[in-house]
């Protein structure tokens, strides 16, 4: 059930700004309002993650198809 509350915040925070913004500013009660159960592994690597960049396209085109093949 937990890789199911990492994907479920994961998902979340793709979609909803504000929930993203509220996991940026406090985590910990961003999380506990959401109801998910995570561990404290999950949680601490949730916590490393740079939220004001999460879903947002890479821009410098290292990560592309066409940098890989040309």
């Amino acid at each position: 059930m937990a890789a199911q509350d990492v994907q479920a915040v994961l998902k979340r925070a793709l979609l909803d700004d504000t929930f993203r913004l509220f996991l940026m500013r406090d985590f910990d009660r961003a999380i506990s309002e959401t109801g998910v159960q995570l561990t404290a592994q999950e949680a601490a690597e949730l916590r490393k993650v740079d939220w004001s960049q999460y879903g947002q396209p890479a821009l410098a085109g290292g990560n592309t198809w066409v940098h890989i093949y040309s």
